[in-house]
């Protein structure tokens, strides 16, 4: 009977720890590397959305003499984002909203308009008089605030869009 035993071989249950601890370390690098990846795709199109977003803007003003403003206009514009890339954005205290476009400010600078946008990742991009920029800094709590900080203060509470409205795609946004 003796003999059987020292015969006999496995693994101890050292060696079992070490196995589980060696493939529990290398799937946590997996996992980080994934999310990072996966950031990094959120926040290409995200700001490939602004960049088509600010070009149907731009081509809208040079057709029509005037920037697009509120629904029916912006409906004109054929909008394509990659909504999965979004966050919930901005919370009023009742519901979310992203992606906002503020329209100019007639009174102090005619032709500078802004789009704010919130990736998945929680980054923040934004365009403002030509300028594309993004931050580590969470969507203001408000389109006044949201707007004055890109530049473009509004001249009334009205003067934007939000294309994530109320916890929800606007119905022209495909």
């Amino acid at each position: 009977m003796k003999r059987w035993a020292k015969n006999q071989t496995g693994f101890t249950v050292v060696e079992l720890l070490i196995v589980i601890v060696v493939i529990a370390i290398l799937a946590i690098i997996i996992v980080v590397t994934y999310n990072g990846v996966q950031n990094r795709a959120h926040d290409a199109s995200v700001q490939n959305d602004l960049s088509n977003f600010v070009k149907k803007v731009q081509m809208y003003e040079a057709s029509n003499g005037k920037f697009p403003r509120g629904t029916v206009e912006l409906t004109t514009l054929d909008i394509k984002l990659s909504k999965d890339s979004y966050s919930r954005g901005m919370y009023n205290g009742a519901s979310y909203y992203n992606f906002v476009y503020c329209w100019p400010n007639s009174s102090l600078d005619p032709e500078k308009f802004a789009v704010i946008a919130e990736s998945k990742s929680g980054r923040t991009f934004t365009y403002s008089g030509g300028v594309f920029t993004d931050s580590d800094t969470p969507l203001a709590t408000s389109s006044t605030s949201a707007c004055s900080a890109a530049g473009v203060p509004l001249a009334s509470g009205n003067d934007r869009d939000w294309l994530y409205h109320a916890d929800a795609w606007m119905s022209y946004v495909k």
